[in-house]
């Protein structure tokens, strides 16, 4: 990594430590001051700030590469994002949320910036980095990323750092070959994992998803096993994890014609989310939920739990929180749950008595008993056989390893 000492582009201060400071800082201090000195105006003098501030705007100057530095084919702007897990986000509470860093036209401008950055496994809590093309905002709402989507990838604590700087300089590299279709990528901190992301325009192309996806496994060097997930925005954005301006959720919730069923589904919520949250950490675990689904006579397979959780699970750290394991029966009640899910077999308990935990009688509690053994094993047995196949990809690549090091030798000599 070369060092830059040309001063202009780069924040004015080198430290890390100050740069995420500045990123972190609360909001609403700003706001307050702005609404403090707003109040003692009268609105003839703001319209005129406003005025002058966007004339203001449409002046600054346009982002260009310096004398004898290397240009990019397009200018990128980079964004950083946080957000409290679990509290709902609309489209413009979360555009107000990501704040915009800098951007960049030369390669030495991209490393100015970068080399003050905290890097991903630096950071805590649910923090995002996005590095997008200047003039798109890293929002599924943008006009460019509207009709696109993104691979997204699970990295395992530990590998974030790596991974987003392979992935972000073969963007800055065009190694995509894909032409005007990349839009951005997007690194995401979460609590017991991580996850990037590259966003494109199109789609519904899917040549081009398929050459993106490839290039991504080749420049982040991955596994041939390595479970990779393409996601439409448009599909994103039907998600309540962050809710369209016609979408409302839970303490904003639109009742309408689940007024009536509602509070007793959020009752029956509660009660089994205390029961089975054994660790009292706020979460059910896949465990968690093995457990629950036993208990209430529904087991299923290790494979049917872990779908389960992917259904609803917003910020992807693989359980559910209180406001997940509710959206579980807000689905029902909208009939977003196909019929043999698991989560439709859950939220159909709403309609029995939860302290019987289904099962009634004798006849009906052997029956239970017996189905949820047959399943207890062939839970154990499809987490075996993941493991085992884990082992053997793992064998193999310790075989190709040893073989070309041999092969090297070889060359070597």
């Amino acid at each position: 990594m070369s060092e830059c000492t040309e001063a202009g582009m780069a924040p004015q201060k080198s430290s890390r430590a100050w740069l995420l400071a500045e990123l972190l800082k609360d909001d609403d201090s700003g706001d307050h001051d702005q609404n403090e000195e707003n109040s003692t105006q009268k609105d003839g003098e703001k319209e005129k700030m406003e005025r002058d501030k966007s004339q203001s705007s449409s002046k600054r100057k346009a982002v260009v590469p310096g004398p004898a530095e290397h240009p990019l084919q397009y200018n990128y702007t980079f964004w950083y994002s946080r957000r409290t897990p679990g509290r709902p986000t609309s489209s413009q509470s979360y555009e107000q949320n990501i704040k915009q860093i800098g951007t960049f036209a030369s390669v030495e401008q991209f490393w100015r910036f970068y080399s003050h950055m905290v890097r991903p496994g630096d950071l805590t809590g649910h923090s995002d980095f996005h590095l997008f093309k200047e003039g798109i905002k890293p929002m599924w709402e943008d006009d460019a990323n509207k009709n696109g989507g993104k691979w997204i990838i699970r990295l395992r604590k530990g590998l974030a750092s790596r991974c987003w700087e392979n992935l972000i300089l073969a963007m800055l590299g065009e190694q995509f070959m894909v032409g005007e279709e990349i839009c951005g990528a997007v690194v995401s901190v979460r609590f017991q994992e991580d996850i990037i992301s590259i966003w494109n325009k199109t789609a519904s192309d899917q040549a081009t998803t398929a050459r993106i996806r490839d290039t991504l496994r080749r420049v982040l060097n991955l596994p041939p096993n390595t479970i990779m997930e393409y996601k439409t925005h448009t599909d994103s954005i039907k998600m309540p994890g962050r809710l369209g301006p016609q979408r409302l959720l839970f303490g904003q919730f639109k009742l309408s014609k689940y007024k009536n069923h509602i509070v007793n589904v959020h009752k029956l919520a509660i009660i089994l989310f205390l029961k089975y949250d054994a660790g009292r950490d706020g979460f059910i675990d896949l465990m968690e939920l093995k457990l629950m689904m036993e208990k209430l006579g529904a087991p299923q397979t290790h494979l049917g739990l872990k779908s389960m959780i992917k259904e609803v699970d917003e910020d992807f750290d693989g359980k559910l929180s209180f406001r997940e394991f509710l959206l579980i029966f807000h689905k029902a009640a909208a009939g977003e749950l196909q019929e043999e899910s698991g989560l439709m077999a859950l939220a159909k308990l709403s309609e029995i008595d939860v302290a019987l935990e289904g099962v009634k009688g004798a006849k009906n509690f052997f029956e239970a008993k017996v189905q949820a053994l047959a399943s207890a094993s062939k839970f154990e047995a499809e987490l075996k056989a993941e493991q085992d196949e884990r082992k053997r990809e793992e064998e193999k690549r310790r075989i190709r390893q040893a073989a070309f090091r041999e092969l090297k030798a070889t060359f070597s000599t």
